[in-house]
């Protein structure tokens, strides 16, 4: 399934845009699929080979229809990514950043580098991926290293500026809110009282990184409840469980027997109630040893319960 061909030019710049107008651009709605077509993508995360560029062509599984991917060598290498994809008809997101060494969490505040830095890099990313003509950008937003270290104005403002790109480059902008050290909830902890409008209002999908909400939420309850005030806005679901490995974890596929890949979490009830809209991207890392067999078994698993009827 192919996205609609973007009406952008592919010469346009956006770096400097603040000194033309603005272009008349509809806010995309959240509840509608980034692709054309009915039903749960499938898609896989480059975190399956760590963006190495000699391991890219593993990507292009006949089993999936959209790759994320973030951390190339080099733009050069990015460019003919973007190209193959679109010739073995996938759809691909980018996960910001987009080549190595970039910003990862300094839309806030100073992290890695300057935030003034950080956001001139997410322009240059967003110019890049209409060229390249990708589906959506990622981005750590908001995040926080510790809870209680975000203030509604200041992620507010942030939310204003991603809405303004979207809207000049008909770039997808997905916010991915993040934990912070040590497991602390901090990004995912602050949507628990966060108004869903914040992001609605401005026309901006999220992410939801099912392993993560799971390490925050700790009980099943808590994790449902947030999950059905988020519903309606998630349009990338990172899926993965986990295997703790004493305060550390890894990202493990969803297997529907957790013992086979000593995860934490039983996914049935969660992969269930994926919102259909979505796409789900598989993400599991390259430490943790998964057999070509338990891979597959993990696809079909997960197709096996979104190819039912409901949860739209």
């Amino acid at each position: 399934m192919r996205r609609h061909q973007l009406r952008v030019p592919e010469q346009r710049r956006i770096i400097g845009h603040n000194a033309r107008r603005q272009r008349a651009v509809n806010i995309p709605d959240p509840n509608v699929a980034l692709s054309k077509g009915a039903g749960l993508r499938i898609g896989i995360s480059a975190s399956a080979v760590r963006s190495h560029t000699n391991q890219l062509d593993r990507l292009f599984r006949k089993d999936i229809e959209h790759i994320e991917i973030g951390l190339f060598e080099s733009l050069e290498v990015a460019d003919r990514f973007a190209a193959r994809a679109r010739a073995r008809d996938k759809t691909v997101g980018i996960h910001s950043p987009l080549v190595q060494g970039g910003s990862k969490y300094d839309l806030l505040r100073d992290v890695q580098m300057p935030t003034e830095a950080a956001w001139m890099q997410i322009q240059q990313e967003m110019d890049w991926c209409i060229r390249a003509k990708i589906d959506y950008l990622l981005v750590h937003y908001p995040y926080a290293s510790v809870s209680g270290d975000l203030d509604l104005p200041a992620v507010d403002n942030g939310i204003q500026k991603l809405s303004r790109l979207q809207r000049l480059t008909d770039i997808r902008v997905i916010c991915e809110p993040k934990l912070g050290d040590d497991h602390d909830p901090a990004g995912i902890g602050w949507l628990r009282n966060a108004p869903t409008r914040i992001f609605s209002d401005a026309g901006l999908h999220i992410c939801w990184d099912v392993g993560d909400h799971l390490l925050a939420s700790r009980l099943e309850e808590v994790y449902f409840a947030q999950f059905t005030r988020w519903k309606h806005l998630i349009s990338i679901v990172h899926l993965h469980n986990v295997r703790m490995e004493g305060r550390n974890y890894r990202w493990t596929p969803p297997h529907p027997m957790r013992s086979a890949m000593d995860a934490e979490y039983n996914l049935s009830r969660i992969v269930d109630q994926l919102p259909r809209h979505a796409a789900a991207v598989f993400e599991y890392t390259p430490q943790h040893v998964a057999t070509p067999v338990a891979i597959k078994t993990s696809f079909n698993f997960v197709k096996a319960l979104t190819e039912k009827d409901g949860n739209a």
